[in-house]
């Protein structure tokens, strides 16, 4: 996948905001592929709800624990 000169100079700037670095078209190009599959693969993941853990626990927050 190739990405516009737009969507790579925005993400650019972006990068430079967030981490004070500068980066090329290349890198910027094969980081922002990197993070697009990322969230993809997070947004297909299935949510899990957490709830408090009926537990031993005697402190005022329980611990959390995944179900499903």
């Amino acid at each position: 996948m190739k990405l516009n000169n737009e969507t790579i100079e925005k993400f650019q700037r972006i990068y430079f905001e967030e981490f004070g670095e500068r980066i090329s078209k290349e890198q910027a190009q094969e980081k922002f592929l990197r993070l697009a599959n990322f969230l993809r693969v997070i947004i297909q993941f299935p949510a899990k709800k957490l709830e408090p853990k009926s537990s031993q626990s005697s402190g005022l927050t329980k611990p959390l624990q995944m179900v499903e």
